[in-house]
């Protein structure tokens, strides 16, 4: 894929310098779903990457029947007059042996008046391995506790330059209000995002809080490229009820960015690498992202 001008006749923004386009023959083979860390490092550094024609899948679909369930009384929906009882059928996600989802998480109490603890740190406390409730179907899985630095350390450009372009790659879908567009990009492609946002202190104002943020990076939102929306939703355990379905930009998708000069595009990646920065659900992982600097 590669970064050509935009068309002169075109309905894109305004503020859309390029466009993104495939290289290569067209084909109809199949790519497949999953790369490994490896590629995907080789990918940021800028080097080819070969992909495995036939990988072998991370997990298997198991397919299980249930039965309807009426939400105003909780017992066996039995259906309208002549309809019977309901069935469905459930797929449910099996990973393979040797296969593990590795998730990133922090937790630590925050109580007025107590030294903070790691909360996360009481859980394993006596193993490094616990069972874990999860899910709507109440299934267990096994939970191991790694301690990284880095927790990206393995999926960062190891050659960055000292380019004034930033490409920035979801790791995990994001929901913005502007649909493909973040909303710290405004409508005129600038990015509004502080450089720095320190820990707000104890009684201060959120005006005064606000103005401690430094300068935001100069840099404008110049091309994207996104993959088809996301759709899905969710069971609200609160109201009983679904929660409203929303359509996710999907992980995969691109975006790059033109800085005004080298220091603001190491400024920028540091604001966004690693860092989940969704409008919504950002607090469950929506919207992590991994950044390179790069010249174009």
């Amino acid at each position: 894929m590669q970064l050509i001008d935009r068309p002169e006749e075109s309905n894109l923004p305004a503020f859309i310098e390029k466009v993104a386009v495939l290289t290569g023959k067209p084909s109809k083979k199949e790519l497949p779903h999953w790369i490994s860390s490896t590629q995907f490092s080789a990918y940021l550094n800028g080097n080819s990457v070969e992909l495995e024609e036939n990988p072998e899948p991370l997990f298997d679909i198991e397919t299980r029947p249930g039965i309807g369930i009426d939400p105003e009384c909780g017992s066996v929906d039995t259906g309208g007059e002549g309809e019977g009882g309901k069935f469905y059928l459930a797929e449910y996600l099996r990973l393979r042996d040797g296969i593990s989802l590795r998730g990133y998480a922090k937790c630590e109490s925050s109580l007025r008046g107590e030294v903070k603890a790691d909360v996360l740190e009481k859980l394993f406390e006596g193993s490094r391995h616990v069972p874990l409730t999860f899910g709507g179907q109440q299934g267990v899985v096994g939970l191991s506790c790694v301690r990284l630095e880095k927790p990206l350390q393995g999926l960062v450009a190891e050659n960055a330059s000292d380019g004034c372009w930033v490409k920035w790659i979801l790791l995990a879908p994001a929901v913005f209000s502007n649909g493909w567009k973040p909303d710290w990009v405004d409508e005129n492609g600038i990015v509004r995002l502080p450089a720095e946002r320190p820990p707000r202190k104890p009684g201060q104002t959120r005006e005064e809080w606000r103005k401690s943020f430094t300068e935001a990076p100069k840099a404008v939102l110049a091309a994207a490229c996104s993959g088809k929306p996301l759709p899905f939703s969710g069971w609200n355990t609160r109201i009983g009820g679904p929660r409203p379905a929303r359509l996710a930009v999907p992980a995969g998708s691109v975006y790059w960015f033109r800085a005004e000069s080298p220091t603001d595009a190491a400024t920028l990646v540091k604001v966004l690498q690693g860092r989940c920065m969704s409008s919504f659900y950002g607090e469950k992982g929506f919207g992590l992202g991994i950044c390179v600097q790069q010249k174009m």
